[in-house]
């Protein structure tokens, strides 16, 4: 990884000269030491990511830092088995305790040797086995969404929140608290599907949508696996179908019954187009199943197989087995007129569209899964169970009575009240009535740093899963809670409860991928309290950025976007990269906060990139949202939030040059400078997809005066692979900015050009040194591009525009010249443009 990245600056002129060679010369011997990793025994190999981690220049490095800060383990101890480390599986557990040492000749001097491990009792933090190494970042980077550089727990916290874990279990720091319930609200479930539906969507979540993020709870292992006594399974059924009926039965007879008017039409072709195309799949996914790599055979599809971000909304298959089309349409229209605090955004679609999309859901249709028998509820089963909670506060004969003169409606709903409060759906859902609960799991804030005799193994050694795979518990707390994660009732196997008392955990049949991610987070919580000073993210500017960064992530933007260099899940399923949605890592250089307010207020404000069919969504923003995200993205880009910028006038000296800087570039080929209404701009040839660029003259109110010169010198530093081209490319002795007119403007094919330039500057040569400078000539570029800009935006939320939106006329070039200035702060003394040094 470091090769390459040095390569790449070496390749972008980007090293300086002086340190040129040497950097050659590293490149050199890393891809030396990759070619044969081997050739270089461990005691002498660096520790990976030397820039990231121990390294004197980097974050952590060792003299401050030390190793046990992120791995844990027995500081002083000075040999292998003495130093606290934990084995990541029985193989390796049984390699360490070998006694015998056997010399093998090659590069490695001993590939067996005696390691004299034996495992310390009394040691309360031992080492995170090489599996979960990540989970030493948690202590110090708890205030951010993300760690630079570690990927695996970056993706661990990300599922955490997804799936999630923070509903049912509480984590008290900043970075799982304040989320959002990852289920929907049941208040109106009567209205979105049935009771039949419901019951079998409950018994087994992924039997309907293998993808699935909510959970199993029913007829798990403990309850009617192998190792559970025949009788004993037949009267669990009994109770598992008595439950799940009574919870349906509560959910219904609780919910509102409002009526959705379903659509007049609707053609599922075009409907089929509009989900593709306009950012739907950015949240979701629309298959069941994928095709195999290893065998080349359809299989059922797993989360594994798509970007975490294609989750953060349910598949869509099956959709119209499910719910009808009443509720589709009104919900496609406006996901918030169903419940407030729906997290699905408007995609503003209008009546026809919203029926073509509405038709297009309800053929996705899954007709067998509603041929599955349900099972009644079995009188008794609901009797029993009823009256093991009614004992609770009452006696026996009271019980008895109460139960007698309840119907079985009664006491379904009875039951249903009390299953929801023991499974605690009311973590994950808003559920009318269990407002303020707690959440139904253990906390979780310092489960990393339990002790291992607090944890109960329930005398399981290994196990079957239920994906085929024989999985082995070591006697450590990362393999207990691994295999929790994995199968979360497996500490019962070995064990006799009674019904009431057995392990509850839903399983989210997490593959070994996820269950290892999920467990770097838990592992990673504990008690240490580091000091505010080694705190990641801990000034002002920081905590600014990392507020905004977790409304991105609860908005799931990197659907659709690229943000801080990661995210745009969507871009797999749009085959022309002119057509994806931009990139917002250099946002905060970019965009002016007023204008960025208004636009994630309300979208239609401006189009942008006309072109585009995805649509940047209606999320119906508060303010103090709005204001989030604003300052978020200013304090990534170290810049002064909701700045006014507009009242900058540039000279009339430095337009008339840029303009002649424009037309040599022959910038106009991608650019419109045509001035038109930013609400409703005319659509490019989209069959042209190498003109498709801005309308600059949206530049004014949308973008940062200084930005933009510093955009058209790097825009492959901001954004990698950007279509604008690199026009002033760094040169390779200086490392500073080459320009393409330098010795062209003597040229016959640009005579024109100098005829127009000349009266600006005091000679050929003043224009000659002009011209082969390269800040100088983005300068002017910036300020011609200013000047034509609109100056108006309408508001958030309006119908139309307040006035006219006019450009602002910028000077005619034929204004007696004038020494150009490079800004258009009047309190900036002006400079000849001759002096201009070459290079800059």
């Amino acid at each position: 990884r470091l090769a390459a990245e040095l390569q790449g600056k070496l390749d972008k002129n980007l090293v300086q000269p002086s340190r040129r060679l040497e950097t050659e010369e590293r490149v050199a011997q890393l891809k030396r030491t990759v070619a044969a990793p081997r050739d270089v025994m461990n005691p002498f190999r660096t520790h990976p990511k030397l820039d990231m981690f121990v390294g004197s220049s980097s974050p952590h490095p060792l003299l401050e830092y030390g190793c046990t800060v992120c791995h844990r383990g027995q500081d002083r101890a000075t040999e292998f088995g003495r130093a606290g480390h934990t084995p990541m599986s029985p193989r390796m557990e049984n390699r360490w305790k070998q006694a015998k040492s056997t010399l093998i000749p090659g590069p490695w001097d001993y590939q067996k040797r005696q390691w004299g491990y034996e495992v310390n009792p009394f040691l309360d933090t031992p080492m995170y086995p090489r599996q979960n190494w990540e989970a030493g970042c948690l202590k110090c980077h708890a205030t951010q969404m993300e760690v630079t550089g570690g990927e695996k727990i970056n993706k661990a916290t990300h599922i955490v929140e997804l799936y999630g874990c923070h509903a049912c279990h509480k984590i008290d720091n900043w970075r799982f608290s304040e989320l959002r319930k990852p289920g929907p609200n049941l208040d109106g479930i009567a209205e979105k599907t049935t009771p039949e539906w419901a019951f079998r969507w409950i018994s087994a979540p992924s039997r309907f949508r293998s993808t699935t993020r909510m959970p199993s709870f029913f007829y798990q292992r403990n309850m009617t696996g192998p190792a559970v006594p025949q009788h004993e399974r037949i009267r669990n059924i009994k109770y598992q179908d008595a439950e799940i009926h009574s919870i349906v039965t509560y959910l219904f007879a609780k919910s509102t019954h409002r009526q959705w008017n379903a659509p007049a039409g609707g053609d599922p072709a075009r409907g089929k187009a509009l989900v593709e195309s306009v950012g739907c799949m950015g949240c979701h996914i629309a298959q069941e199943t994928v095709k195999d790599e290893a065998s080349g055979a359809m299989r059922l599809a797993k989360r594994d197989d798509f970007p975490l971000e294609r989750h953060y909304g349910f598949n869509l298959t099956g959709t119209g087995t499910k719910t009808h089309a009443g509720w589709i349409y009104n919900w496609v229209k406006n996901p918030k007129a169903y419940y407030r605090n729906a997290p699905m955004p408007s995609l503003r679609l209008s009546d026809s569209e919203a029926s073509d999309v509405t038709a297009y859901l309800l053929t996705l249709q899954k007709p067998q899964y509603l041929q599955q028998p349900i099972r009644p509820p079995d009188p008794q089963s609901v009797r029993e169970l009823a009256k093991g909670y009614l004992v609770n506060t009452m006696s026996d004969a009271d019980a008895e009575a109460k139960l007698r003169a309840m119907p079985l409606q009664g006491q379904l709903e009875y039951l249903g009240q009390r299953s929801i409060e023991k499974y605690g759906c009311y973590s994950c859902h808003d559920i009318k009535g269990f407002e303020g609960l707690k959440p139904i799991g253990t906390e979780l804030t310092i489960e990393g740093s339990k002790t291992l005799h607090l944890f109960d193994f329930g005398f399981a050694h290994q196990y079957k899963h239920e994906d085929g795979k024989v999985e082995h518990i070591n006697h450590t707390v990362p393999s207990w809670i691994y295999n929790k994660l994995r199968s979360p009732r497996v500490y019962d196997d070995e064990r006799t409860k009674p019904y009431n008392d057995k392990l509850r955990m839903p399983n989210f049949y997490l593959s070994e991928q996820e269950a290892q991610l999920i467990s770097n987070v838990v592992l990673g919580l504990t008690k240490e309290k580091v000091t505010a000073n080694r705190m990641a993210a801990n000034n002002p500017r920081q905590r600014q950025l990392e507020e905004g960064r977790k409304l991105i992530s609860q908005h799931n933007c990197r659907g659709c976007h690229v943000v801080n260099r990661n995210g745009r899940a969507i871009a797999a399923l749009i085959s022309d990269t002119n057509f994806l949605p931009p990139d917002l890592s250099p946002e905060g250089h970019r965009a002016q906060s007023p204008w960025l307010f208004n636009f994630l207020k309300d979208p239609t404000v401006m189009k942008i990139r006309p072109w585009l069919p995805v649509r940047m969504p209606t999320f119906q923003f508060t303010d103090q949202e709005a204001a989030v995200l604003v300052t978020g993205f200013a304090a990534e880009g170290s810049q002064a939030p909701f700045d006014t910028l507009r009242q900058i006038r540039p000279a009339a000296a430095n337009v008339a040059i840029g303009q002649q800087v424009f037309q040599m570039l022959r910038c106009q080929q991608c650019h419109s400078v045509t001035p038109v209404s930013p609400d409703n701009p005319p659509v490019p040839n989209v069959a042209d997809t190498q003109s498709l660029a801005p309308n600059l003259t949206l530049s004014k109110i949308r973008l940062r005066h200084e930005w933009i010169a510093d955009w058209i010198r790097r825009p492959d530093e901001y954004i990698p692979g950007t279509r604008m081209p690199t026009n002033f490319p760094r040169d390779p002795e200086t490392g500073g900015f080459k320009s393409p007119l330098a010795g062209a403007i003597d040229t016959p094919q640009f005579a024109s050009y100098k005829a127009s330039l000349r009266p600006y500057f005091a000679s050929d040569e003043a224009l000659r040194n002009t011209m082969a400078d390269a800040v100088a000539l983005t300068d002017f570029l910036r300020d011609y591009i200013w000047s034509i800009g609109i100056n108006e935006m309408r508001s958030a939320g309006e119908t139309g525009f307040e006035a006219p939106l006019m450009p602002v006329p910028h000077p005619d070039v034929n204004t007696p010249p004038a020494t150009p200035t490079q800004t258009g702060r009047a309190e900036t003394p002006p400079r000849r443009a001759a002096a201009a040094p070459a290079g800059r």
